[in-house]
């Protein structure tokens, strides 16, 4: 969803992008059950986690043990807003640009990814990476310029 909006001769310009509904396995969800299955060479194990039970209907961690199905497996929402591009310019009148010759002068400054809100802890929702280790963020990008018609 994009808008721009005008008022004399300053412009900005956002647009939002976002996904509902998706859901996708985040591999480190329950470590904990994980490391049970090992050979005890890491004491998370030893910290004791809310898994789901009939008393305890967490679902943040869906199992105590490792059951080898990729029960450890947490489903989780990928769903997610996205403040993708935002500008804000300022078109110069004629009557202070005729001067030097030039047509049309506008300056402007713009980002790229200011934000994401999202439930997803596996890295960028949008790609779904089930890990979070290697896994990069999103980067911000912000420029400023000039249109110059001659």
């Amino acid at each position: 969803m994009s808008n721009t909006l005008s008022y004399k001769n300053i412009e900005l310009y956002a647009m939002l992008v976002g996904a509902f509904g998706g859901n996708g396995y985040y591999l480190k969800s329950n470590k904990w059950a994980f490391m049970m299955a090992g050979t005890g060479r890491n004491r998370d194990n030893m910290i004791p986690k809310p898994s789901w039970t009939p008393e305890n209907k967490s679902n943040v961690y869906p199992s105590a043990t490792f059951s080898g199905d990729n029960r450890f497996l947490g489903l989780q929402s990928r769903s997610f807003i996205r403040l993708q591009d935002v500008s804000l310019s300022y078109q110069f009148k004629q009557q202070w640009i005729k001067k030097a010759r030039i047509s049309s002068l506008k300056v402007f400054m713009s980002a790229q990814n200011l934000f994401t809100i999202t439930n997803w802890v596996g890295g960028d929702p949008e790609i779904g990476n089930p890990v979070l280790e290697n896994t990069t963020p999103v980067p911000s990008t912000y420029s400023l310029g000039i249109n110059i018609s001659l």
